[in-house]
């Protein structure tokens, strides 16, 4: 919050779908210290879970975005699908407690370290439940091109310093191997590794 004068002040919070009140919505705060916080907290209670769902490299810990990420009730149900943005992260909210069935659609060139498929036990605590996937890169399904000990599929986050740190090469040698007059490289291009 921004600093707020000498005085009363009243606070108030917007009720969300799906959550009642365990506090008052409103509070007034009288104010007469200057440079001391003071304190409200609200408090809510949900009928519904939630899950974050991680999808990680296991090289790196890095998140992959663009992942497709099903679940589904253990005992049949409707399906939802999201897919993990920029940081590697969906959220399903609202979901009835109870156990659910978490998958990912494979990419090429991904080898899964997790179980592609998890079940849960999900509970209305107000506080979404956490799984990670993680999968490492084994490059495209093809061989790579002669001169190239790896392929590489570049992904958001990626920059030609990492790859040579990751790969044990140098910035200019990935250059020359794949053609590249700048250092500027595009998720879901493929890079020589030599």
């Amino acid at each position: 919050m921004p600093q707020l004068g000498m005085g009363t002040w009243h606070l108030s919070e917007v009720p969300q779908q799906g959550w009642e009140p365990v506090t008052a919505a409103e509070f007034d705060v009288n104010v007469t210290r200057p440079l001391v916080c003071e304190h409200v907290r609200f408090k809510n209670k949900t009928d519904y879970a939630c899950v974050d769902i991680y999808k990680r490299d296991a090289w790196d810990n890095a998140g992959l975005p663009g992942w497709q990420i099903a679940i589904k009730p253990a005992y049949g149900g409707t399906t939802q699908t999201g897919t993990t943005d920029g940081t590697g992260h969906v959220r399903f909210n609202g979901l009835t407690p109870g156990a659910y069935v978490i998958s990912e659609t494979l990419q090429t060139g991904w080898t899964p370290v997790t179980p592609q498929r998890q079940t849960v036990t999900l509970s209305a605590t107000g506080i979404c439940s956490v799984v990670t996937l993680k999968n490492r890169q084994t490059g495209s399904n093809v061989l790579p091109p002669s001169g190239c000990r790896f392929t590489h599929w570049v992904r958001y986050g990626d920059t030609l310093f990492s790859l040579a740190r990751r790969y044990g090469t140098t910035v200019e040698a990935l250059k020359r191997a794949n053609g590249l007059w700048s250092d500027t490289i595009y998720a879901g291009t493929r890079l020589c590794i030599p």
